[in-house]
C-alpha cells in the first residue's frame, strides 16, 4: 500500500523543507521506498537532497525547465498543453 504524506504551510521559515529532509531520510533509512517532491518554487529541498553547494548548481535544473512551477505553468497561464515526464535523479 502506497502512504502520502503532504507538509504544507503558508509560511516561510517553519521548517517544512528541513522536516521533510529528515523524514524521507529516516523512512527511506528503514528501508521504505520515498520519493521527495520539491514544490516550492526556491527549490531548497531539491539542493538540500542533491548535495548543491551553489547557487549556481540549482539555477543548471531550472535552465532545463525541470521543475513543477515550469511544468505546471501553461495550466496556469490558460495555455494548456500536455506535461513532460522528466527523469528522476535517484539518491543513494
Amino acid at each position: 500500500m502506497v502512504q502520502k504524506i503532504a507538509l504544507f504551510n503558508h509560511k516561510g521559515g517553519v521548517s517544512k523543507t528541513t522536516t521533510t529532509f529528515n523524514l524521507g531520510w529516516m523512512l527511506a533509512s528503514k528501508g521504505k521506498r520515498v520519493i521527495l517532491v520539491d514544490t516550492d518554487p526556491q527549490c531548497d529541498l531539491t539542493g538540500m537532497v542533491l548535495g548543491f553547494s551553489s547557487k549556481q548548481e540549482l539555477e543548471e535544473i531550472y535552465s532545463k525547465k525541470q521543475d513543477i512551477k515550469s511544468a505546471l505553468a501553461p495550466a496556469f497561464e490558460s495555455q494548456p498543453r500536455l506535461v513532460e515526464a522528466v527523469d528522476c535523479i535517484p539518491i543513494e
